[in-house]
């Protein structure tokens, strides 16, 4: 079937990938969106720079 769908992480049910994934995004995605809304133009202008030097 994950070669039909791609699942990523969540292939083969809850596996250590997974449960990491959902650990990660359950108590640090509060203190993420905190972060980009106060700080969204800093955010946005290393973002822009970052992509110009990795993207030559």
């Amino acid at each position: 079937m994950s070669k039909l769908i791609p699942l990523g992480s969540f292939r083969g049910g809850p596996g250590p990938r997974c449960l990491i994934m959902f650990i990660y995004l359950h108590y640090f995605s509060g203190m993420m969106f905190w972060f980009m809304v106060r700080h969204e133009r800093f955010v946005v202008g290393v973002h822009s720079r970052l992509r110009k030097i990795l993207v030559r």
